[in-house]
């Protein structure tokens, strides 16, 4: 891991260091010391990397391995380091059921609203008619 590429990321970013510190609720000196000793918790690091705009492994040595590595510091916030940077997003059988059910339901949503809308305007053109009707009685 290298943070000392966050001094140089900061160089072009109006507040520098100071100010990224505060964005991320740290600070300066503790970034700072973060820095010196290449140590940081890793949802600092993703806070850091999403405010530069810079995908978080940047920050690490990208030395292919036959197994994935995978740093986290018990938070959800975890990063596979060998992971392609646009690999796609592959979701499970029991996603798929999962997005199938809801794709019925917004369906099924969508359905009742129609109808809905269908039965307002049906009564929006009675009460137009009761109301013509009305006049037509009281002009008598």
């Amino acid at each position: 891991m290298d943070l000392s590429a966050i001094k140089n990321f900061c160089r072009n970013r109006n507040g520098g260091l100071k100010k990224l510190a505060s964005d991320i609720g740290m600070s300066e000196p503790n970034l700072h010391r973060c820095i010196r000793e290449n140590k940081i918790q890793a949802s600092d690091l993703e806070k850091i990397s999403l405010l530069l705009g810079l995908d978080i492994r940047i920050f690490f040595d990208l030395i292919e391995t036959s197994e994935g590595v995978t740093i986290t510091n018990g938070s959800a916030a975890a990063v596979n380091v060998n992971a392609p940077i646009n690999a796609p997003i592959t979701a499970s059988s029991s996603d798929h059921a999962q997005i199938e059910a809801l794709t019925a339901e917004l369906s099924h949503a969508n359905a009742l609203l129609e109808s809905t809308r269908q039965i307002l305007s049906e009564r929006e053109q009675l009460i137009k008619e009761k109301e013509r009707l009305i006049q037509l009685l009281l002009n008598r």
